[in-house]
């Protein structure tokens, strides 16, 4: 089974999908889990960007919907050290078998595909559900421009994969 949203999830909602999940795998099944949402994430070489990409897509959507309300969540802000998913996933009864961090070089489009998940989109700007696709055209709209003005190829990312089964 792969869980590929876990990040996306509240502390609660996490528990209780792992919980989900261990109870329909069998003994022996396989639980694999992927993020690049996490506490470390984004190596230090990896912030002007992010940083200008943010202002630069804020002023984007401000410009298209002058009058638009904040979130009060900022899904994409919040995350878990990897020590912590691993506690959770320890503590849902399975058995970790390998966690590691991987440094991946993102393309435009990969920086650009991410942009077009709504969650994400909603997290990054503060959008509420009327304006995350506004939010995450604002956020496809200024990936290359922000690459050129720091005359970047890739940005730097790290994911965190934990293998693990179940108890």
């Amino acid at each position: 089974m792969f869980a590929n949203s876990l990040h996306l999830l509240d502390e609660q909602a996490k528990v209780d999908s792992l919980a989900e999940t261990r109870r329909v795998l069998h003994p022996g099944g396989v639980l694999a889990v992927n993020s690049a949402f996490y506490e470390g994430a984004s190596p230090d070489k990896s912030r002007p960007f992010y940083g200008r990409w943010i202002r630069r897509s804020i002023a984007e959507i401000n410009q298209a919907m002058p009058h638009r309300k904040k979130s009060d969540r900022a899904q994409a802000t919040r995350s878990l050290p990897a020590s912590g998913y691993t506690e959770l996933i320890a503590c849902a009864g399975f058995q970790i078998l390998e966690v590691r961090e991987r440094c991946v070089l993102l393309s435009q489009a990969a920086v650009r595909a991410i942009s077009s998940y709504r969650d994400f989109a909603m997290g990054a700007l503060r959008a509420t559900d009327e304006d995350a696709d506004a939010a995450s055209h604002a956020l496809q709209a200024t990936v290359q421009p922000t690459f050129r003005d720091l005359q970047m190829k890739y940005l730097p990312r790290k994911w965190l994969e934990i293998i693990a089964v179940k108890a």
